[in-house]
Order: structure tokens, then sequence, then C-alpha cells
């Protein structure tokens, strides 16, 4: 529902109000002209230093999973066996925990762990999931069914202006 703002605005008569609209849609125009400029200038400058970056990247990828795949085997020596990180005259290394996660035990499904959570009186631990399917509500239900289950159909109108193609140049 559209509520109208009876308040003064400003504007005062339709002639206004069309050259208000028609400004904005000039530095609307103004606006995205100028964005894809800098979008222009950033994507130039960025393309020179892509490929030295990608190959930064690939080449620093490469020597973690070396110093990790060592470090893993010679872990006591190089960080202990209580500590989780270590040193060099350049860099700190460790190892992080990560957030504890559950995974399926081998021939085990999801669905399979529902169960048996719930047959050993775990149903605090299983999750049922009960929402509305609104597209169905609107399709599928007439107004006097959706206000007997307390919803109603909803529509809110936004103004928008959108300059019309090749109607403005970018310098008006």
């Amino acid at each position: 529902m559209t509520t109208t703002n009876t308040r003064n605005t400003g504007i005062a008569d339709d002639q206004q109000f069309t050259d208000t609209v028609n400004r904005i849609a000039r530095l609307n125009v103004r606006i995205n002209s100028r964005t894809a400029e800098m979008d222009k200038a950033m994507q130039k400058a960025r393309e020179p230093h892509e490929e030295k970056i990608n190959r930064l990247t690939e080449d620093r990828d490469a020597l973690i999973a070396l110093a990790e795949s060592y470090a893993v085997r010679h872990r006591a020596r190089l960080i202990g066996l209580k500590k989780k990180s270590g040193s060099t005259e350049l860099a700190t290394f460790g190892f992080r925990t990560g957030k504890r996660r559950l995974e399926l035990v081998k021939d085990n499904t999801w669905e399979l762990v529902c169960t048996r959570l719930q047959s050993n009186g775990h149903d605090d631990c299983v999750r049922t999931v009960t929402e509305v399917q609104k597209d169905r509500v609107l399709s599928g239900l007439s107004p006097e069914e959706m206000i007997a289950c307390g919803v109603v159909a909803a529509q809110a109108e936004s103004f928008w202006v959108k300059a019309k193609d090749n109607a403005i140049d970018e310098n008006n």
C-alpha cells in the first residue's frame, strides 16, 4: 500500500516535478558514466600485476604444502609436543585447531545418524524445521483462506527514476 505525503515537499507543481525527475536522470547518467570510467581505470591498473600475483600465489601455495608436509612429519622437533607454533627469522608457523565438526563414519548417512540419535533418547540432537512455504501460500490459497490462516498477501510500491537510453548526454 502506498502512502501519500501531503506535507510540502518543496515541489510546487508538475513542471517542477518533471524538472526534478529529469535532473535525477541526468545525475544517474553521470554517476554511471563516472563509475564505468573508474572501473575501467582500476581494471587497467590491475592487468599488468594480475599474472605476476597469480604466479606468486601459486608458488606460495606450493611451498606451504611442502612445508606443511615436512612440519607434520617433524612436528616434535620443530615446535615441540605441547606448542602450536614455532618461528624462523622471517616467519611464525604452526598448526591451528579448527572448529569441531561432525564427520560420518564409514557406511553411515545423516538420515541413519538421526534415527540412531532418536532411538537412543537424544531427540534434542535432531532438528525438525517447520516453516511456511510462502510461494505455495501465495499461489495456492485464496485471500479468504490466507486470512483464515492469519496472513495476507502484500506488495509494497517504491518510487524509481530511470534515465531513458540515449536521451541524455553525460555532460548535461
